[in-house]
């Protein structure tokens, strides 16, 4: 049942109800002045999974998982499509976590200073250094395409590499 017609159901379930509630007399008793005593509905759902695009090229699939960081508390997703095509895929690639402790800032500082220098590859080695020379082509096509001025992304070391 998709969420709109849940939205519907409740409100007819609620309209019902209250047609059939006790009535209650306030306290001046007057015939006028009945007030009609309502009761708490909680109407609980669950949203659908979380956006998922799925990108192809020829016979290969892949899905890109739109997540939302933070999470509200109550909210709890439907998961059945994403349960399904985890089950169907060949490999799965979870979001990249970062942590660091901030109780004391001079901790924090370094641990921001280590993580801005594992960004970055050993040695002043460029990624033509240790990318397959196809996939160093590839990249540099797409970056002489989207940033071509941006000569730092020369320096910093690749997420993932892929041997396809």
């Amino acid at each position: 049942m998709t969420q709109s017609r849940r939205s519907v159901l409740a409100a007819v379930l609620f309209a019902a109800l209250t047609a059939i509630m006790p009535v209650g007399v306030s306290a001046t008793g007057g015939k006028d002045s009945v007030v009609p005593i309502l009761e708490e509905v909680v109407v609980v759902g669950k949203r659908p999974g979380p956006p998922l695009w799925r990108v192809k090229d020829g016979d290969r699939t892949l899905w890109v998982f739109g997540t939302l960081s933070p999470l509200p508390k109550s909210l709890q997703w439907e998961p059945q499509s994403v349960d399904w095509i985890v089950s169907q895929s060949q490999a799965y690639l979870s979001a990249p976590e970062r942590s660091a402790s901030t109780r004391n800032p001079i901790k924090a500082i370094g641990v921001l200073r280590k993580l801005r220098k594992l960004k970055k590859l050993p040695n002043s080695q460029k990624l033509d250094d240790v990318l397959p020379a196809e996939l160093f082509r590839r990249f540099a096509d797409a970056k002489a395409r989207f940033v071509p001025r941006d000569d730092q992304l020369l320096r910093l070391r690749p997420m993932a590499m892929s041997g396809s």
